[in-house]
């Protein structure tokens, strides 16, 4: 993706009377949110255009690009400093862009080191402040950082309900609508995914996923080839496949595959793979919560910088890292953190496959799971908001937390 020079941005976005929206995205999962959301808006206000930062999603979208960040993405204090200047001069850009064309909205999506900079700016320019998937204050239980979110958006979009109390509780205004993975993923059943996929039906498939970052691939990846090869004489039969996050992260992997053990699926059949399997093996974050409602069994596994790591366990009270854990209140999903070994993610791989009582257990608490997270059609219920707070006269949506 080649951005635009800020001025040919404006004049692109500006070619009909009504305003473009600035839009912000910087990791993998937050592009498809922002896409999905991009799409419900439009079905509302076709003339819509969106300006600003995102992936690939987001520019089959129609987005207007400023640059492009997702492969620049990072977890971590030591992981983000190399960036650094790359952001700042971002930010120093999009503060221009916001000072000099007034986009008509703005709308945030995770990635809060750029986005609540962005959101403070635009705050104080009167500008219409969205944020949608919202930092996770919640989870850390950090009050003053509830605080400053709640002063620089105009409206809060929140996925969980947890997080909608909370920032409630602060006196933000905020509205729950429901999580957007229940519209995104797609009904498959696992002899279909593995028809798509040429893989036979009574084959063991394990599906490993080393996250959608840069440094996840560098950390995880040859992690998760040892953990194959540990677990490839137990097994008869089986299938390794590994759905590439996004596609500027397929070359990352090449020189290390090892061809003859893991099968690499494109980014577009990565649910595909995922539905195919019998046990899904991969980094936490957004793909746990994905493989918990697809009804698949789940090892999460995570590794960071030293200082990150040790700052984390100073700082973070949570005896847990993957949002399953802390939605349900329960280790569910199994967890190797920073200091493990691929042979015992493998053993626990073993003793899920073979112990169907274990596996059977960690989905009736995932179908608990679903339920936390309904209703369906965030996307929509938050793109209504959002453009009854730019475009109509009246107030503005009252603050509620039902769902409704």
């Amino acid at each position: 993706m080649k951005p635009l020079p800020l001025l040919r941005v404006a004049q692109s976005a500006y070619h009909n009377e009504h305003p473009a929206w600035l839009i912000s995205a910087g990791e993998v999962s937050g592009d498809l949110f922002a896409a999905q959301l991009m799409q419900a808006l439009k079905a509302l206000r076709p003339e819509l255009q969106f300006v600003g930062i995102g992936g690939e999603h987001m520019l089959e979208q129609g987005l207007f690009p400023l640059e492009e960040v997702v492969p620049r993405s990072a977890v971590g204090l030591i992981e983000n400093l190399p960036g650094l200047p790359f952001y700042w001069h971002l930010f120093r850009r999009i503060c221009v862009y916001l000072k000099t064309e007034r986009p008509a909205a703005v709308v945030l999506i995770d990635f809060q080191g750029l986005n609540l900079r962005i959101a403070k700016v635009a705050k104080g320019l009167g500008i219409p402040v969205f944020y949608y998937i919202a930092p996770q204050e919640w989870l850390w239980g950090f009050k003053g950082g509830a605080v400053r979110v709640a002063r620089v958006t105009t409206r809060i979009f929140a996925v969980f309900r947890p997080e909608a109390d909370m920032y409630q509780q602060r006196g933000a205004p905020v509205s729950y609508v429901g999580h957007p993975l229940l519209d995104m993923l797609p009904q498959i059943q696992q002899a279909e995914a593995r028809e798509h996929l040429g893989i036979a039906e009574d084959a063991t498939v394990i599906c490993l996923m080393p996250g959608s970052r840069l440094l996840e691939i560098q950390r995880l990846f040859p992690v998760l080839q040892a953990v194959a090869r540990y677990l490839l004489p137990h097994l008869n039969n089986v299938w390794f496949v590994l759905p590439v996050a996004s596609s500027y992260l397929e070359a990352q992997m090449h020189s290390q595959l090892d061809r003859d053990l893991i099968q690499l699926v494109p980014t577009e059949q990565r649910y595909q793979a995922m539905a195919a399997a019998d046990l899904i093996i991969g980094a936490s974050g957004n793909m746990v919560l994905e493989a918990a409602l697809l009804n698949k069994p789940v090892i999460a596994m995570y590794r960071v910088a030293w200082l990150t790591w040790l700052a984390a366990k100073l700082l973070l009270r949570l005896p847990w890292i993957t949002l399953p854990n802390i939605l349900l209140r329960q280790g569910v999903v199994p967890e190797f953190v920073q200091f493990f070994e691929p042979g015992d993610v493998g053993y626990k791989a073993l003793q899920l496959l073979k112990d169907e009582r274990a596996r059977n257990a960690m989905l009736q608490e995932f179908q608990a799971l679903r339920v936390l997270l309904e209703p369906h059609g965030a996307a929509r219920r938050a793109a209504t908001e959002m453009v009854a707070g730019v475009y109509e006269t009246t107030s503005g949506p009252a603050d509620r937390v039902n769902g409704s």
